[in-house]
């Protein structure tokens, strides 16, 4: 099987970028399929995640001009030229509009690529888009073969106008671990690109009334965006610097994970949360907001870890106490985000791939 897969930038950061590569390694070594990538609107040129030298990667030309209707009439035509020149079986977007330009070139060479499967794979919670583009997607998606979700509750929304969706979770990276963090480090550790709804300033906030009870903690946040310089005034004007550590983007997570025991995540939305799974696979108990999907499908409140009110910075803090002053707890609660990790698995998530990309090509 041969597979197209869009997105903006496998040259990011971030974790739609990080989810592709580790799927797409896994499409040619574990499942055979002949896997090539296409940058919509690529700005960098160096790779931030491993990704298999056997996967050839487009660039769509386009991004020099200003004017909307030239960028995207050369990117629509580079991506005709690509797609008519490669026997694709199926093409995954991995955004609207991505998934658009795909639906265009399909419906102006109709006859030569009626057989091309367009698939919808969505990484961004159902409501995190804009009005227009909610109503392109409307329109566009029971039009196309199949939309994959990250969760359940995406699914039911999905299946309300499309009638071929599937839930198909991410890979947890890490489910061949066996390390555990002891969890006696007085470390807090969250991960997620600097943007505004990942609400690290809301975490900051919530790690300022732990500090005000408890002096001996530190919280360290991995991650590059645009919201650093607001991150570190706040910072400074909460006299944290020497508590609150903006680390940047790494290359070996988990040495982190492993001198951390307790993971928040601050996010306002969340497509699924594999920070959270990434996190359990050491053993670390989770504190997140409870956002309209993705924490709630790997939590167990009060098991695993904890699901707070969103936006709530007072119960926040207070469930990180909770866990900051019970090292049996932490253990306890470690013990069982390892075991709710191994759910995750390569194999049984690429069973799913395998099954649903098959059927849809028959």
């Amino acid at each position: 099987m041969k597979i197209l897969i869009g997105l903006n930038d496998i040259f990011g950061y971030g974790g739609v970028e990080r989810t592709v590569s580790l799927t797409a390694n896994y499409f040619i070594n574990k499942l055979n399929y002949d896997i090539e990538i296409i940058n919509f609107f690529n700005k960098n040129n160096e790779l931030n995640f491993d990704l298999s030298s056997k996967i050839n990667i487009y660039n769509l030309k386009g991004n020099n001009y200003h004017n909307k209707i030239k960028k995207y009439y050369y990117k629509f035509k580079n991506l005709e030229k690509i797609i008519l020149n490669n026997d694709y079986d199926v093409v995954l977007g991995c955004s609207v509009v991505i998934n658009l330009l795909f639906y265009l070139v399909k419906l102006k060479n109709m006859f030569k690529l009626e057989k091309l499967n367009i698939l919808a794979w969505e990484h961004s919670q159902y409501s995190n888009i804009n009005k227009k583009l909610k109503i392109i997607r409307r329109i566009l998606y029971p039009k196309l073969e199949g939309v994959i979700t990250l969760t359940q509750k995406d699914k039911e929304k999905f299946s309300n106008f499309c009638n071929n969706t599937k839930v198909i979770h991410n890979i947890n990276p890490y489910i061949d671990n066996t390390r555990r963090s002891k969890l006696k480090n007085n470390r807090i550790i969250a991960v997620g690109r600097l943007e505004k709804e990942k609400s690290f300033d809301k975490l900051i906030k919530s790690f300022n009334l732990i500090n005000n009870k408890n002096e001996n903690w530190e919280l360290d946040i991995f991650g590059k965006g645009r919201e650093i310089s607001k991150l570190k005034k706040l910072i400074n004007n909460l006299d944290l610097k020497d508590k609150v550590n903006l680390k940047g983007f790494s290359n070996n997570i988990e040495k982190e994970y492993l001198k951390s025991s307790i993971f928040v995540l601050s996010s306002q939305t969340e497509s699924f949360g594999m920070v959270i799974v990434e996190a359990m696979s050491f053993g670390i108990p989770c504190v997140s907001f409870d956002c309209e999907t993705g924490p709630r499908e790997i939590i167990t409140d009060g098991v695993d870890g904890y699901l707070v009110e969103l936006n709530n910075i007072e119960e926040l803090s207070k469930k990180i106490l909770v866990l900051i002053n019970n090292y049996e707890l932490r253990r306890e609660m470690g013990k069982a985000a390892f075991k709710k990790s191994k759910l995750f698995s390569k194999k049984s998530i690429l069973n799913k791939w395998k099954y649903y990309l098959e059927k849809i090509s028959e």
